[in-house]
């Protein structure tokens, strides 16, 4: 560190890797992890004459050496199996994906929570509430879930992969 530039490890560099960063969005959205949430979504594919080859076009891979480093990376790390002329994913493989589920499942209890409040409100048999009365359950019960339902959700659908029709449409 002559300059006082940080400099790579040698590790690091024989790895690959490189001191750039990438953010979530770029992992998620990257051909691998769109390949494995495809995967994920279906549950399994079959293993037909040519499959790979199509994954590999249909998610725009430059390269077939590209496409089998990943693909022998999800066989390798045990995110899928082929078996039986299937493609099936690993109960390892859905674990990536465990932070989509959480989301979509507080968005739900958030939403449930919210319609019970509604009912429970508007089905009171007690008519005679002060304006105070009236809206402190709303602002401490209602408003609150329906923020962080809709909060979750948002984040369930900017965060997960995005697959294009064409991806969507793979068997």
């Amino acid at each position: 560190m002559e300059d006082g530039a940080p400099q790579e490890k040698e590790s690091d560099v024989v790895r690959g890797k490189r001191s750039r960063s990438l953010l979530l969005s770029q992992i998620i959205q990257s051909n691998r992890y769109r390949l494995l949430f495809l995967i994920s979504s279906k549950g399994k594919i079959a293993a037909t004459d040519g499959k790979k080859t199509v994954l590999r076009k249909t998610f725009g891979y430059q390269s077939e050496s590209s496409f089998y480093n990943d693909w022998n990376f999800f066989i390798r790390e045990g995110l899928i199996e082929e078996a039986q002329d299937w493609i099936y994913i690993t109960s390892k493989g859905r674990r990536e994906f465990l932070f989509l589920t959480a989301l979509l499942a507080i968005a739900v209890l958030a939403f449930s929570y919210a319609i019970i409040f509604l009912i429970t409100t508007w089905l009171g048999t007690e008519s005679t509430y002060s304006v105070l009365r009236v809206l402190s359950p709303w602002f401490t019960g209602f408003v609150p879930w329906i923020v962080v339902a809709v909060i979750s959700l948002y984040t369930f659908f900017v965060v997960r992969p995005r697959l294009s029709p064409q991806e969507s449409s793979i068997q």
